[in-house]
């Protein structure tokens, strides 16, 4: 029984060793893969924190541009709602000035309705002028013709008169020397 007792003990005893032994093993195993999942870790950490790193920077560029492009779509907005209160005055000034031309075109329209009606007027007192015209011209004509004969009648009285104080001169002095003569006797 000490031998069995004895036995059993260098059993455990071998056991306990060999246990401790492979617990070793395992435990070197163990802190190897510890190690590689350490190392694992650290390299996956890397890559994740480059990637990481990468990703916020295309972020950061994208938000930058978005940024970029808020603010360029905010003074577009600007420029465009400007454009919009200038194309608005341009609006109102036009339709002002159609307002001003349309009183313009119906003063105009009046102008010309009188100046047509004058047309007409200052038309019949042209015809009328050139009847007058004519009427004169042959009034005139006959004013002329009359004028000519009077002329040509004068001059013959002036005739018959210079002949007639021709002769009457004459006969004055033969008769102022017949009554110098008759003084005489």
């Amino acid at each position: 029984m000490a031998s069995e007792v004895s036995s059993m003990l260098r059993n455990q005893v071998a056991e306990r060793a060999s246990a401790k032994e492979e617990a070793s093993i395992l435990q070197a195993e163990l802190n190897s893969w510890t190690r590689r999942l350490e190392t694992e870790k650290n390299e996956l950490q890397s890559v994740l924190e480059k990637e990481l790193d990468r990703r916020s920077s295309d972020w950061s560029l994208k938000l930058e541009k978005y940024q970029i492009e808020q603010h360029r779509l905010h003074e577009r907005a600007r420029e465009l709602a400007e454009q919009n209160v200038s194309l608005q005055r341009e609006v109102s000034s036009f339709n002002e000035k159609e307002v001003d031309n349309r009183l313009k075109m119906s003063f105009s329209e009046k102008q010309l309705e009188d100046l047509s009606k004058r047309i007409e007027q200052v038309t019949e007192e042209k015809q009328n002028l050139r009847q007058q015209i004519t009427q004169l011209q042959e009034e005139y004509r006959v004013a002329q013709d009359n004028r000519d004969y009077a002329r040509e009648n004068y001059q013959e009285k002036v005739k018959e008169l210079k002949s007639k104080t021709l002769l009457t001169t004459v006969l004055r002095e033969k008769l102022y020397s017949e009554e110098m003569d008759i003084k005489k006797l």
